[in-house]
């Protein structure tokens, strides 16, 4: 389940929720970026920015054998884009005082879920099925050759938004 659960079941926060949902995530950074550096060990601590998809929004940490789990999620964005500073109400300073990567919040599909689709439609219609796969493969969306359930297949990433990795500058 995301985050805040249920909260904004149909659609996204308005901009005072956002806003004091950002504010929660920084604090909780804060508070756990103080915890991790006084272990003197090594860590990832982040704060995962979605746009336009808020309600993935997160802080995520990791240390020990898991400390390099997170650093390849995302792909990373061909550019920068800035934070949309608009959707957030006196924001501006706080996020400043992070420095912010762009990536990209992506769709994963792989042609090996569509050899599963049963003619009886038991894992969807099969037309919508083979259309959406001739969608992936036709549209120019990025794909590459990737063993998934101990298969190779193909991966298809469709763009859905971005999402920015945080962390405060001066770590």
């Amino acid at each position: 389940m995301e985050p805040w659960g249920n909260l904004f079941a149909t659609e996204q926060p308005k901009k005072g929720h956002r806003t004091q949902m950002l504010n929660a995530l920084l604090d909780i950074y804060e508070s756990w970026r103080v915890q991790l550096t006084e272990t003197q060990q090594p860590y990832y601590l982040k704060v995962w920015l979605f746009d336009p998809h808020f309600m993935r929004s997160q802080v995520v940490c990791a240390w020990g054998e898991a400390h390099d789990f997170y650093r390849n999620t995302f792909t990373p964005a061909d550019a920068p884009a800035p934070i949309p500073l608009s959707k957030f109400d006196g924001m501006d300073e706080r996020i400043a005082q992070f420095d912010w990567e762009t990536h990209l919040e992506e769709q994963h599909y792989f042609e090996s879920d569509f050899e599963d689709v049963g003619p009886d439609g038991g894992r969807g219609d099969l037309a919508d099925q083979k259309a959406l796969l001739e969608r992936l493969k036709t549209k120019g969306y990025p794909s590459s050759e990737v063993s998934f359930m101990g298969k190779q297949t193909r991966a298809f990433a469709v763009p859905l938004g971005h999402v920015w990795l945080g962390e405060r500058l001066g770590k």
